[in-house]
């Protein structure tokens, strides 16, 4: 599904929504790599490597298929914010379920981006007959439980444990799913 849109935020700056495309891997080595220092929200840190532009080519591929989508939040040409969701499996049993992430680097907090990938990305997985969106995030990110919240997404599950942090300490996850398109044939 491809989608370009543009909106305005808060504080008046013109946000670009669009599809991923092949072209934008070496802004999103950049942007990812940004990101994963910024904060420890995600299953990737600054512990890891770096990512590089041959991996991201290869992720890029993967959103081209029939129910994967990325978006990419653009302002003046600079990527700031991601949104993915991908189908769970292709096995019947879970198909109806995708997964999702999300992220803004930190400069762009706070100015609505999130929110607006957000309704954009629930809309195409609607479009695209998923039953439920899931997603896994730390007990401790409280910022980003309340705008799921926000969004109709409920607490279905807490797993201990579930992320092993750079000095050896844990972090559970939260298991958050929003019900969409229930009893539709996929």
């Amino acid at each position: 599904m491809k989608l370009n849109k543009k909106t305005t935020l808060k504080n008046g700056e013109v946000l670009t929504l669009r599809t991923a495309k092949l072209e934008d891997a070496p802004n999103l080595v950049d942007y990812y790599n940004q990101l994963y220092a910024e904060t420890n929200n995600f299953t990737r840190g600054k512990e890891d490597a770096p990512l590089v532009l041959k991996s991201e080519l290869e992720y890029l591929k993967t959103q081209n298929l029939p129910r994967n989508v990325m978006l990419v939040a653009i302002i003046n040409k600079t990527i700031v914010g991601h949104v993915v969701i991908s189908e769970k499996s292709s096995k019947m049993k879970l198909k109806h379920r995708c997964e999702f992430t999300i992220g803004v680097l930190k400069q762009h907090w706070g100015k609505g981006i999130a929110g607006k990938m957000m309704m954009e990305i629930i809309k195409l997985a609607t479009n695209l007959n998923y039953e439920q969106i899931d997603l896994v995030v730390l007990k401790s990110n409280t910022r980003a439980i309340e705008l799921y919240n926000s969004f109709g997404f409920e607490i279905t599950g807490e797993i201990k444990h579930s992320f092993k942090m750079a000095d050896g300490s844990y972090e559970d996850g939260i298991f958050m799913t929003k019900f969409l398109n229930l009893n539709k044939t996929v």
